[in-house]
């Protein structure tokens, strides 16, 4: 059982929404099933669920692809509703993922990036490592398109920071002081997005005068402006299924990106708006797919990384195991 209880570490290691880690495990001697906890739901930036389903794949991934490591051949069943993964767990002589070394590794980085090119090697792996069923990858590097995109992202971010409650549900999930991201282990950690540690109580008082239109705008420029390329991945059938689907191929192409040495960065804030993804979808020729993920891709600085709970706080159980 501790071989499953460490596929379930690499599980939470996995990139998801706002680090609010919405999921939990049951687990068995040859099965680990993943369910949603919509308890951490982020009802406000994501209300029909979308981003959570997207976690639940980049988790399921990472498991399929620790599991090799073990000689485990990992296979994933989707429940029909999207809430849930089932993976059997079969020992197999079979080789170990390369993408393994990368999981501790991977991070979604706000740093900024030096803005040289991708090299056709990468472009290559990148590409094949987003391959997914009903999943369409777009790698864009063309500076009109870039430029298109950097517009919609300003423009999606305006609208959500004019939204007090989005601004609301942002804060709950801030961790301003390191002691309160150690306690909690969740959430966005203010050093993992450029911040000073503060005390909490001084956090949320001068939150409201820093976190301004105006300074958010041309950070964001400036970020899209250092990247090497976009990516967007786009939901081909637009369903829960699709999404979890979804996150297993962006979960591969972190992964795949990291051991390359390259890092990435969620800039969502033109999905999320439906007005702006309705506009993606147009730059990008998508008539039907819904476009669920948008990100910058380049090289640069690490930064701190994000906590995690511990396996036992996110598995069922564990204390029949005990």
């Amino acid at each position: 059982m501790r071989r499953n209880r460490e596929l379930v570490r690499y599980a939470t290691l996995a990139t998801n929404s706002h680090n609010t880690q919405p999921w939990f495990f049951d687990v068995s001697e040859d099965r680990i099933t993943v369910h949603i906890d919509r308890s951490r739901r982020c009802v406000v930036v994501d209300p029909d669920d979308h981003h959570l389903h997207v976690s639940l794949g980049c988790a399921t991934e990472n498991i399929v692809i620790a599991a090799s490591g073990f000689g485990i051949v990992a296979t994933p069943c989707i429940a029909s509703d999207g809430a849930s993964v089932q993976i059997d767990l079969v020992e197999e002589a079979i080789p170990a993922s390369p993408l393994i070394a990368a999981i501790p590794l991977r991070q979604t980085t706000r740093s900024l990036f030096d803005g040289k090119p991708l090299t056709e090697a990468e472009k290559l792996a990148l590409t094949d490592a987003a391959a997914g069923p009903d999943v369409t990858f777009h790698l864009i590097q063309s500076p009109e398109c870039i430029a298109a995109l950097r517009e919609m992202v300003v423009v999606g971010n305006a609208k959500q920071m004019a939204n007090p409650k989005f601004v609301a549900e942002l804060v709950l999930w801030i961790r301003f002081s390191a002691r309160g991201a150690r306690i909690r282990r969740d959430g966005l950690f203010g050093r993992c997005l450029g911040n000073p540690s503060l005390p909490e109580w001084v956090g949320r008082v001068i939150f409201p005068f820093v976190f301004r239109v105006s300074s958010e705008t041309a950070k964001i420029r400036h970020q899209i402006s250092s990247a090497s390329a976009l990516a967007v991945f786009v939901s081909d059938r637009n369903t829960p299924v699709n999404w979890v689907e979804t996150g297993r191929a962006f979960q591969r192409f972190a992964l795949a990106a990291t051991s390359l040495g390259l890092m990435n960065a969620h800039i969502n804030q033109a999905i999320e708006v439906s007005e702006q993804r309705d506009q993606v979808a147009t730059l990008l020729g998508e008539t039907e797919g819904r476009p669920s993920l948008l990100l910058r891709i380049g090289r640069g600085e690490p930064m701190p990384y994000s906590y995690r709970r511990n396996v036992e706080e996110v598995m069922t159980e564990t204390r029949k195991w005990n």
